[in-house]
């Protein structure tokens, strides 16, 4: 099984391994043996991704409501927007509820026509979008601070993507979270629950799923799921997330980070030196009074707190 993290707790001499509970991925008999092996393997661990009758179903395409469930179960998204307005969503559906909590973590906003179009399987860039909106991943800027989307040239079908989907596969690949397959895009197509496992792998490297005091981390993306976290003196040029489903308080005591931290859910204190700080839902609570050094901007979505102290820059 996938080690997930170390946790030094305080006042212990050995490090202890979070271990996640989700099923085995050997529990499935069409587990493949393929470049997405890894990557499905720690979906299935991590509960991105569940099996059906003993099954992983790795080649299947997902649906927009099956990929609205596993964003919600991801960063344990559990407010609900009011989505009575979209009508092609019914409250009789086993995906209604996770639907109204997708729209509400802003994954999902409807199309032009007004709808959601859960049944609809989920393309390239639907998905992208859906990914890059959840992580508030930012993009690649000119010299005149305007974003381009040059890195999708390089991909024999980036003229296939649409103007709406740029922002957002640009941000995905830009940043390095997608190199293609077969130097192509597939904006159009269906993403696999493969595919998608692979995705997300390199969106997320480390779950936090349990409170405590962490001193050392394995290397990669960290998603933090549980209250009462404190990440003390960690020094990381990787991405800090906190999910929707954290009510308590994430501390990051002595940080150094030259990435972004993204806070989705509860408070946040932060000392130390940081780049760029998003808060993406209403009602996260973001002290940063205490920090030395801030080199990149700040986002707020509308509905949150941000506490600066005495520290302007």
């Amino acid at each position: 099984m996938n080690t997930i993290s170390k946790l030094l707790v305080t006042g212990l001499l050995s490090f202890s391994v979070l271990m996640p509970t989700y099923a085995m991925a050997a529990e499935f008999a069409d587990m493949p043996d393929d470049w997405t092996t890894p990557a499905l393997e720690r979906a299935v661990e991590n509960g991105l991704l569940n099996g059906s009758d003993g099954l992983i179903l790795p080649y299947n395409n997902i649906t927009r409501a099956e990929m609205a469930a596993i964003m919600v179960r991801a960063f344990g998204a559990n407010a609900e927007a009011d989505i009575s307005a979209f009508p092609d969503v019914s409250p009789d559906k086993w995906y209604y509820s996770e639907f109204a909590k997708a729209v509400k973590m802003n994954a999902f906003g409807g199309t032009d026509d007004g709808k959601l179009n859960p049944e609809n399987y989920i393309t390239y860039e639907e998905c992208f979008t859906v990914v890059s909106r959840v992580f508030g991943l930012r993009g690649i800027v000119n010299e005149a601070n305007e974003e381009v989307y040059d890195c999708l040239d390089v991909f024999f079908d980036s003229d296939l993507v649409a103007d709406w989907a740029k922002p957002y596969m640009s941000r995905i690949v830009g940043n390095g979270y997608w190199d293609g397959i077969d130097n192509m895009l597939k904006p159009k197509d269906y993403i696999t629950r493969a595919e998608f496992a692979v995705l997300m792998d390199n969106m997320i490297q480390v779950y936090i799923t349990e409170p405590g005091t962490y001193t050392e981390l394995e290397d990669g993306n960290v998603l933090i799921k549980a209250n009462d976290v404190t990440l003390d003196t960690i020094t990381t040029d990787n991405m800090i997330i906190v999910g929707d489903g954290v009510t308590g308080t994430t501390n990051l005591k002595n940080i150094t980070s030259t990435s972004q931290i993204c806070v989705r859910g509860g408070k946040m204190v932060i000392t130390g030196k940081i780049h760029h700080l998003s808060a993406l839902c209403e009602g996260v609570d973001i002290d940063i009074s205490g920090i030395e050094e801030r080199t990149g901007k700040i986002y707020l979505a509308e509905g949150t707190n941000l506490n600066l102290g005495n520290f302007y820059q």
